[in-house]
C-alpha cells in the first residue's frame, strides 16, 4: 500500500519507538499504548504537508503549538517532540528531536541508504561541480551495463532516478533526504551521490546514513554566524563528522587543516585515500601535466589522461575527486574519461563570450573567499591582460564573514566592483551593501545597485562605455553567487529571479545585434 506521496507504509509507531529508544534518544511517551498499535503512513515536519496517519515532527526554533493543531487536524496520528504538548494524539518525546527525527525516518523508509551505492562529498568549495563530475562518472559505467543512472542530491537540483526537480537546500532534512533516496530504490536506481553540508552534519540532516564512499577535499573560513557555526573551530568539526560515517574516505594532501584530517582519519581508522599534486607528498591518486584553457582542460590522473570541458585548474581538482570515487566503485579508467568529457554544471564555471572576443562573463557560485580566491586567479591566468569586473553580494541572515571575505578577495584581483543583491533575507539591502563596501580598503572603483538584473545590465554597459572605441583590451565580468538560479531568498519566501546565466545571455545577444 502507498500513501499520497508515493512512499510505501510498511511501519508501526511501536517500531519507531523501539527505534528511537534503542538510539538512546527516547525521553518517554504519553497517551501512547504498545499493545494498540497505530499505522504510520508517513512522516512530515511541515504541517500544510499532513495527511490522515502521518507522525508529525515538532521541530524548528520557530515552532508554535498551533503548527501541531493544525496537523492534528489534517489527520496526524502521533507526534515527536522534545515537548510533551496537551493533545489527543500520542506523543513521543524525546532528548533530541533532529537526532529522533532521522532514527524514525530511516526505519519508516527501510533503510534506503543500505540499499545504495552511496557517495558523499562535502568541502567548502566544488561541491556540487564535484557531485555533478561523480554522477557523470557512475552514470557512463552504468549505463554501459544497462542500469539505471545515478541519483543526485545536490544544491541545484535533485534526481530520484524518474524526476528531476530544483532544490532549495544544499542538503534536504533528513526525512525528506530519506524519502528521496526511498524514492531512488524505488526506481531502480542503484548508486547516488549527495552534497552534504556543514549545517547537515551539525544539525544531524545525514544522521546515521551509511556512506560507502565520502570525500572532503578542501576547507576555508565560512559559514560564520549565530545561525550556523559560531567560529571556524566547530565548522571544521562539523566538516569532519563525514568521516565517521563512511567506509572508504577521500581527502587532499594539500587542503588547509591537513593535521586535523589525519588525526581524525587515524583516530577512527577509517579507510583513507588521498590526492596530491606530483609535488610534493604523493598521495594515492595524483594529479599531473595539466594543461588548462577557457575551454576546460587536460591533465593525467596516476598516468592516465583526462579532460574537462569546465575552464580552471581548480576544477581539475574537483575532477580529481570524481576520478578517485569512480575508480574506488569499480569504474574503468575508460569509462571515467568518456562520463568526464562532456560533463558541464547548471550555473557553475560558466563561460560566455561575444563573437569578437572582446567581452567574457564568468558565471559561477562562488559565493566564500576559497571559491573567489580559486576563480579569480584562474581568470587571470586566462586571461592576463583582460580588465576584470566583479559582481557579487552576500546573504542576509548568515554567513557573516562573506561580508568581510568577499571584498577583500575581488578588490585584489578586479578593477571594479559592483555589489548586487544576493539573497537578502530578512535583512535591508543595503544595509548589507554598506557593510560589503566597508570593508573594501583600497580606491577601487565600487557601485551599489539594489536589484541585481539592473546591476549586471548597468555594470555591461558602464564598462563597455570606459572601453575606448577600437581598444584591444578584453573585459572579464566574474558574475558570482546565484548561477542559473531563478529566485531570491526575500522576507522567507522566494522571488522570481531570470538567473546571472540568462542575464548574461540576453547582453551578449544586445551586444551582437548592435555589432
Amino acid at each position: 500500500m502507498e500513501n499520497k506521496l508515493g512512499t510505501q507504509n510498511t511501519c508501526q509507531l511501536s517500531q519507531l519507538v523501539q527505534e528511537i529508544q534503542h538510539a538512546q534518544l527516547l525521553v518517554d511517551t504519553c497517551n501512547y499504548d504498545a499493545q494498540h498499535e497505530i499505522q504510520i503512513a508517513d512522516i512530515t515536519f511541515d504541517s500544510r504537508k499532513v495527511f490522515p496517519g502521518a507522525l508529525f515532527i515538532c521541530k524548528g526554533a520557530n515552532f508554535k503549538v498551533e503548527y501541531l493543531l493544525n496537523a492534528i487536524a489534517a489527520g496526524a496520528v502521533a507526534y515527536l517532540s522534545e515537548t510533551r504538548y496537551d493533545v489527543p494524539i500520542p506523543g513521543i518525546i524525546t532528548s533530541n528531536t533532529r537526532l529522533a527525527m532521522a532514527v524514525a525516518a530511516r526505519k519508516f523508509f527501510a533503510y534506503p541508504d543500505q540499499k545504495l551505492h552511496l557517495i558523499g562529498v562535502t568541502g567548502t568549495k566544488g561541491k556540487s561541480t564535484t557531485v555533478y563530475m561523480v554522477k557523470a562518472v557512475l552514470d557512463a559505467a552504468l549505463a554501459a551495463s544497462g542500469k539505471a543512472p545515478c541519483g543526485l542530491l545536490s544544491g541545484i537540483e535533485i534526481f530520484d532516478g524518474a524526476t528531476t526537480k530544483e532544490a532549495h537546500l544544499t542538503t534536504e532534512e533528513s526525512v525528506e533526504l530519506l524519502r528521496i533516496l526511498a524514492e531512488c530504490v524505488k526506481n531502480g536506481v542503484t548508486h547516488c551521490v549527495i552534497e552534504v553540508s556543514s549545517q547537515a552534519l551539525k544539525y544531524g540532516r545525514v544522521a546515521g546514513i551509511e556512506f560507502d564512499i565520502c570525500s572532503f577535499a578542501n576547507i576555508g573560513f565560512d559559514h560564520i554566524s549565530p545561525v550556523e557555526h559560531p567560529d571556524f573551530a566547530d565548522y571544521l568539526e562539523s566538516k569532519l563528522k563525514i568521516a565517521e560515517q563512511t567506509k572508504d574516505f577521500i581527502y587532499s594532501l594539500e587542503m588547509d587543516q591537513l593535521t586535523a584530517v589525519e588525526a581524525k582519519v587515524n583516530a577512527i581508522g577509517v579507510h583513507a585515500h588521498t590526492i596530491s599534486g606530483a609535488d610534493g607528498n604523493r598521495g594515492e591518486f595524483v594529479i599531473s601535466d595539466i594543461l588548462a584553457g577557457s575551454s576546460g582542460a587536460k591533465f593525467q590522473l596516476n598516468g592516465h589522461p583526462y579532460e574537462i570541458t569546465m575552464p580552471g585548474t581548480y576544477n581539475v581538482e574537483n575532477a580529481a575527486v570524481a576520478i578517485a570515487c569512480g575508480l574506488i566503485s569499480g569504474v574503468t579508467p575508460e569509462d571515467i574519461a568518456a562520463g568526464l568529457r562532456d560533463v558541464a554544471v547548471p550555473g557553475r564555471s560558466e563561460l560566455l563570450s561575444t563573437a569578437d572576443g572582446k567581452i567574457h562573463f564568468f558565471v559561477d557560485y562562488a559565493h566564500n573567499a576559497l571559491s573567489f580566491e580559486k576563480a579569480l586567479q584562474s581568470l587571470h591566468e586566462l586571461y592576463p591582460a583582460a580588465k576584470i569586473i566583479t559582481l557579487f553580494g552576500a546573504p542576509g541572515n548568515k554567513a557573516y564573514n562573506r561580508r568581510i571575505d568577499l571584498p577583500q578577495v575581488a578588490e585584489k584581483y578586479s578593477e571594479a566592483i559592483y555589489i548586487i543583491p544576493e539573497d537578502t533575507g530578512t535583512e535591508d539591502v543595503q544595509k548589507i551593501a554598506y557593510e560589503v563596501v566597508q570593508n573594501i580598503q583600497t580606491s577601487i572603483r565600487t557601485e551599489i545597485y539594489d536589484d541585481r538584473e539592473a546591476g549586471i545590465q548597468i555594470a555591461f554597459q558602464k564598462e563597455l562605455d570606459l572601453l575606448k572605441e577600437g581598444a584591444q583590451r578584453e573585459i572579464v565580468f566574474f558574475v558570482a553567487g546565484k548561477g542559473r538560479e531563478n529566485f531570491m531568498k526575500v522576507n522567507g519566501g522566494y522571488e522570481p529571479y531570470i538567473g546571472d546565466h540568462r542575464v548574461a545571455q540576453d547582453l551578449i545577444r544586445a551586444y551582437a545585434s548592435k555589432k
